[in-house]
């Protein structure tokens, strides 16, 4: 068996709490740093973070020293946490790991959803409340990773992947909230990535129940036993 394959094997027993290693790795999108029965530790080949889901405290740290202290960290399990704050981290964002895991995707949507542009990237800098990273997003619309909603021709709203697959970047503008644009969105997004043969992952931060609902309406699965934490450093 290759790593590769063990590797899917490993994240396969735990989903959807480990759906974006498997993403990665089906993705072709991380290198594998380490895979054993103990643990994996892969490095996302895009966006330069590690992914690591470690078994015991020993692989934990093992792993971690390969890490360094310099980068962005997933980390799957939560008793690793106090080798996590020694490294001295900037931010740490915990999340709830989502997943779409049936084979049919969710029914179409009837809505104006067109790909958006580099010409879109001043909208998309205007109204994305998370964060404001220009050259991140330039690079998303380049990439065509970006999808704008539209009502009566007016742009009402967005969505896109993240550099290392994740669904999110959602935005619906005022006056259009709380008419269903978002979940539009999110089954567009879904139905998108099925098509593509890739399994639909996204991320909810801890404490966002407006989130945690809109995945659950799209189809998503969501663990809600465990977290796996961004650390930034």
């Amino acid at each position: 068996m290759t790593d590769l394959e063990f590797g899917i094997r490993f994240a396969e027993k735990d989903l959807p709490h480990r759906a974006l290693l498997l993403y990665c790795l089906k993705s072709g999108a991380a290198q594998i740093l380490y895979c054993a029965e103990d643990g994996i530790l892969l490095r996302e080949k895009n966006a330069g973070h590690f992914l690591l889901s470690a078994q015991n405290r020993g692989t934990a740290e093992k792993l971690l020293k390969i890490t360094g202290n310099k980068d962005e960290i997933v980390a799957h399990e939560e008793f690793y946490n106090d080798l996590l704050q020694k490294m001295n981290p900037k931010t740490v964002i915990p999340c709830n790991i989502a997943a779409y895991l049936k084979k049919e995707p969710p029914a179409a949507s009837d809505a104006d959803i067109r790909q958006l542009t580099i010409a879109d990237l001043p909208t998309v800098i205007e109204h994305y409340h998370l964060f404001t990273d220009e050259e991140y997003f330039a690079e998303r619309l380049n990439s065509g990773a970006m999808y704008g909603i539209y009502v009566e021709d007016k742009p009402a709203g967005f969505i896109g992947q993240h550099d290392s697959g994740e669904m999110g970047l959602l935005e619906i503008f005022e006056p259009f909230r709380r008419q269903g644009l978002g979940l539009k969105l999110e089954k567009y997004m879904i139905r998108k990535i099925l098509n593509a043969g890739r399994m639909p992952v996204g991320e909810v931060i801890v404490g966002n129940t407006a989130s945690l609902a809109l995945q659950r309406k799209a189809g998503m699965e969501i663990d809600r036993t465990q977290t796996a934490a961004w650390w930034i450093f």
